[in-house]
């Protein structure tokens, strides 16, 4: 498909160097390229098109711009995620590791109750409206989750805390658990307005303007704030866990190991991606689609090259189900009950992401301190 053609007959220690070297050069050129991307469209639409919200919130646009700019995406996507693979370390995670049985099922899972949320869209559309609503299924089930891995990190503070040593890693570790506690913290406290409803508390005035007049934060600048939350969670449970794939092994990468998502959170959070309506047309909801596709299309070149079958069907999977979702949702968007009812089952898939990466973070530090072990591959 895209195999490397790196010559790796130099020495070990200099191959390592300049492999390092290569990999990250790319990758800052990358995001530099995709961040200039990003800002020229978005400064364009804004100023030229007078698209204040970027697009947001509005149906899709199919004009000739919007096509060549998401055909655009799509070639810059493929261009930074193959170079990436291409330019993977020697012996790379992706190369060399599977994921095991229970979180390849638990990944599977994940995909099958993503199908079958698409096909509640198709079959019954009010069902899947009401299950989004305001203090319903998926509201709660998208706060209690963070709520439940934020006590989690807290619980492994406490391990980490008591543990005998007194090294980087562990000063590292304190600090992440103490801040990724908290911020899940927030995060299930502002999915339910840290609980106004349930305790039927009055919205103080300084609240006034949020577009929800309740106590919470993110509806004060929702679209602001809902896009950074997606972007920051884009990179947190999709494309970490895929540099953590491939890129070399390095100090810095050793320092945070057990704080590096694995390719079983982004197997579980991959499809959220095509749960895209209202947000179509920003140009960051097409970049998450086509990085994801191409990102799929590594590890099943990967998988392909392993000759495991079931991390093909499981990839071959996800992607055919992010190429159908997607169109079906724009096709049918007249479906929709409320234009941003699939945003909420976004946030849904990533609180399923967020607690499933916490699970498998908490169990390594829990077991990294208990033993008091100090190695540095604990990552499956």
């Amino acid at each position: 498909m895209f195999a490397g053609s790196i010559n790796r007959s130099v020495h070990p220690v200099e191959f390592r160097a300049s492999e390092t070297m290569r990999y990250f050069g790319f990758l800052i050129l990358a995001v530099a390229a995709l961040a200039v991307f990003f800002t020229g469209f978005s400064f364009y639409e804004w100023g030229a098109l007078g698209q204040h919200q970027l697009g947001i919130r509005k149906p899709p646009d199919y004009s000739f711009y919007y096509i060549a700019r998401f055909a655009a995406a799509l070639i810059l996507s493929a261009i930074v995620v193959i170079g990436l693979y291409r330019l993977r370390a020697t012996g790379s995670a992706i190369d060399s590791k599977r994921l095991p049985t229970r979180k390849r099922r638990g990944a599977w899972a994940m995909l099958i109750f993503a199908v079958a949320c698409a096909g509640l869209f198709i079959l019954n559309a009010g069902l899947f409206n009401r299950l989004s609503l305001e203090d319903h299924a998926l509201e709660w089930i998208s706060a209690l989750l963070p709520l439940a891995a934020s006590v989690g990190f807290a619980i492994a503070f406490v391990h980490i805390a008591r543990a005998p040593e007194r090294d980087g890693r562990r000063r590292v570790a304190l600090a992440f658990t103490a801040l990724l506690s908290l911020a899940l913290f927030i995060i299930g406290m502002e999915e339910i307005s840290w609980m106004q409803r349930v305790f039927d508390i009055a919205t103080p005035s300084m609240f006034a303007e949020n577009q929800q007049q309740e106590m919470n934060l993110h509806n004060m600048h929702s679209i602001v704030i809902g896009q950074a939350y997606k972007i920051v969670m884009f990179f947190a449970l999709l494309l970490l866990p895929f540099l953590a794939d491939t890129a070399p092994r390095n100090r810095l990468f050793d320092l945070f190991a057990d704080f590096m998502p694995s390719r079983f959170v982004f197997a579980v959070s991959a499809p959220w991606v095509a749960f895209n309506y209202n947000e179509w047309n920003f140009i960051g909801s097409q970049l998450f689609v086509t990085i994801a596709l191409a990102m799929l299309v590594c590890y099943l070149r990967a998988a392909w090259g392993r000759l495991d079958a079931r991390e093909l069907a499981l990839f071959g999977a996800s992607a055919v189900f992010i190429l159908l979702a997607q169109p079906m949702f724009l096709l049918l968007g007249d479906r929709f009950l409320r234009m941003w009812d699939a945003s909420e089952y976004v946030e849904l898939f990533i609180a399923f992401g967020l607690s499933l990466y916490a699970a498998e973070t908490i169990k390594k530090l829990i077991a990294r301190y208990r033993d008091g072990r100090d190695d540095s591959d604990l990552r499956n």
